[in-house]
């Protein structure tokens, strides 16, 4: 009797493992797909870097959302807009950007005359048309008011670009 009970369990194994190897066979993303790119984001973790008021008041829980257009010429590196909102300019990925075989990991900064900086690091696996992962940012402000910030995020691949054109300008906040 147990022998019976045995059997099909050990039919059902071999099906996973066979669909397990398939998956690893198939070829991992090297680049996000072109076209208009949508990020959500949910705050994971939220602290105040000094005494000061925290000028980016994002605290846990906080949700929004990022938009960003691809251009063909940025598959292998999108634009930190995507990842880092509208609300600083001057971005630019650091000098240890990766991004193959379904895996992005990088750091960067972004700057805005008059306020400070911001690093951003991100953490994502990706496929041509989505993305999820996690995301640090850090900022360096002029001002008392730097905080310390950690969100989960996730994105998609929601069609042509729209407003900016293919040059990876159209960025938003919400």
């Amino acid at each position: 009797m147990k022998l019976m009970v045995l059997v099909p369990l050990a039919a059902l194994a071999a099906c996973g493992g066979e669909t397990e190897q398939k998956a690893k066979a198939q070829p991992r993303a090297q680049a996000m797909e072109a076209g208009q790119w949508q990020m959500s984001y949910e705050v994971t973790n939220f602290r105040r870097a000094d005494e000061g008021q925290p000028r980016l008041n994002m605290p846990q829980g906080t949700r929004g959302t990022a938009e960003a257009c691809i251009g063909q010429a940025d598959t292998q590196r999108p634009p930190m807009a995507l990842f880092a909102g509208s609300e600083f300019e001057d971005c630019n990925w650091g000098e240890n950007f990766y991004m193959r075989n379904g895996r992005l990991v990088s750091s960067g900064l972004c700057r805005r005359d008059g306020v400070g900086q911001v690093e951003v690091t991100i953490s994502a696996d990706f496929t041509g048309t989505t993305f999820n992962g996690t995301a640090e940012m850090l900022t360096r402000l002029v001002t008392d008011g730097d905080v310390i910030l950690a969100s989960r995020i996730e994105g998609r691949r929601t069609g042509a670009c729209t407003g900016g054109g293919a040059d990876g300008n159209s960025a938003g906040t919400n």
